[in-house]
């Protein structure tokens, strides 16, 4: 049986694509999601939907606490219901270990579990382990899972897991790239065509969760100085839209706030299901996108041919002391702060 956690929109993105790619059987899967991932039903026999959001938009630490409540209670339901196929030698796939769900399915779900670790983002292409973990918010989980019977185990080494004996695959993006380079794959990708490209617009890419991270003061801080230092660069006197995509996760920014910052340009605030780099492609194909350090911006490199990647001005501002830096470079991507 083979199991697949997707705990946001890339995750099914893709695992769709080595199912399309016929890297793993059609039958005997189950998907396991919530209820905001659009999918395609055609692919998967069962599918164990969560009947609301894995997405975490918490601000407060009262918020933060209710909403690692609220999913540690939806998981443990999921949890019953894929008990059916402890016994049956599952494959799980997943992104990461640190989700108290994929920590399960890691760990304690069976002692015959393999594991194919399928690409988080940018989290595969550096040193990110328990340290970068906070210890406190961590022993919360841990608590919270506890009381709903979920065992929530701390880990050793890369936080996707891949290090592990019980880890059979790891599908990347830029596989040459990986931190981990154990049982490392090519995770297919589609080429895309920059056939006509805006000259004229500018896609900034959200990364709210940075607020879990650094906290919402300073990430606010850090996107303030990131907005004053676009505003800065040649090409923004000759672009006339802006787009912001948020992150999934984090606090909300309202287009009112985005417009404060870029008054003299056309702001426009995305609300679409599509993960960033499926709305790039499908609706804008602008010249200028800019953003922290999403994995976005390696999912959209990755797509390009070097012909039209040379197309593309993209621009990073490393929000912490940032271990993608050399990936980045490799890249030419345009650094906005030293």
């Amino acid at each position: 049986m083979h199991i697949f956690i997707a705990i946001g929109q890339t995750h099914l993105n893709n695992f769709e694509t080595l199912l399309q790619h016929n890297l793993v059987p059609r039958t005997d899967t189950v998907l396991v999601l919530d209820n905001t991932i659009v999918f395609n039903a055609e692919l998967w026999p069962v599918i164990i939907k969560a009947p609301s959001s894995f997405n975490n938009t918490a601000s407060t630490k009262i918020e933060q606490l209710s909403s690692i409540a609220r999913k540690a209670k939806v998981y443990s339901n999921i949890i019953k219901q894929l008990k059916l196929y402890k016994d049956s030698k599952p494959t799980v796939y997943l992104a990461y270990i640190e989700d108290i769900l994929s920590n399960y399915m890691f760990f304690s779900f069976s002692k015959n579990t393999k594991v194919v670790v399928v690409e988080d983002g940018t989290l595969n292409y550096y040193n990110h382990t328990f340290q970068n973990v906070a210890g406190f918010k961590f022993l919360l989980k841990q608590q919270i899972a506890k009381m709903y019977g979920i065992p929530f185990k701390r880990y050793k080494g890369h936080s996707s897991g891949a290090a592990y004996d019980r880890v059979q695959i790891q599908y990347l993006t830029l596989p040459e790239f990986g931190f981990v380079q154990r049982n490392v794959k090519q995770l297919p990708v589609r080429t895309e065509l920059l056939d006509k490209i805006d000259q004229k617009s500018l896609f900034i890419i959200g990364q709210e969760a940075f607020c879990n991270v650094v906290g919402q003061k300073e990430f606010m801080q850090a996107l303030k100085s990131k907005f004053e230092a676009l505003k800065k660069q040649p090409f923004y006197n000759f672009i006339s839209t802006i787009y912001y995509k948020p992150h999934r996760n984090g606090v909300r920014l309202t287009q009112d706030f985005l417009k404060e910052f870029f008054p003299n340009k056309k702001v426009i605030l995305v609300e679409t299901s599509l993960t960033a780099e499926v709305y790039y492609f499908k609706t804008l194909k602008c010249r200028y996108i800019a953003s922290f350090n999403s994995s976005t911006l390696i999912n959209i490199y990755s797509s390009l041919e070097n012909k039209d990647r040379q197309k593309l001005n993209i621009f990073v501002y490393p929000i912490i002391v940032d271990e993608l830096t050399p990936l980045f470079n490799k890249m030419n991507f345009h650094f906005l702060k030293n």
